[in-house]
């Protein structure tokens, strides 16, 4: 049972139950600087914690498996803590999709890295060599002008 009394409120509630409901796929420490995927969802959580609707702010469009995988998360987490101040609410938050399939919810996160991964050393290439004319080549004089074009 949640005790908030506006969404805003009511959006720890949602985000610690999902991240009971899944610690395994919870990222732990920070998210890394380049995320896979980035999603924004309403949920419509009635008196009782059910799940009445999922409306998507801004879907991860690039990613639809993730997309489905986060309405199957939210589904399956059912029943919420019952929202018995506001009879329903719209519970909003947004997803921090790693490549990994774990995840983060921006309410709870713990921040992103700002350090991109050590690039991987590409290997020493050769020297370039300069392209020189062979030896034996005998320079070409240039053609006499023959005056001005009548």
């Amino acid at each position: 049972m949640a005790s908030a009394t506006t969404p805003l409120a009511y959006r720890p509630y949602g985000a610690n139950h999902l991240y009971a409901a899944y610690r395994d796929r919870v990222f732990k420490g920070k998210m890394p600087p380049l995320l896979y995927a980035i999603g924004v969802l309403n949920v419509v959580i009635d008196n009782r914690g059910a799940v009445r609707r999922l409306d998507w702010m801004r879907a991860p469009a690039h990613a639809p498996e993730v997309i489905a995988e986060i309405e199957r998360l939210v589904r399956n987490a059912a029943p919420y803590p019952a929202p018995v101040q506001m009879g329903a609410v719209v519970y909003t938050d947004v997803w921090l999709w790693d490549k990994s399939g774990r995840f983060q919810l921006d309410t709870l996160t713990e921040g992103q890295s700002s350090v991109l991964p050590a690039a991987v050393p590409t290997p020493p290439q050769p020297p370039r060599q300069r392209r020189t004319a062979p030896a034996n080549r005998v320079p070409v004089k240039p053609v006499a002008s023959r005056g001005p074009a009548p």
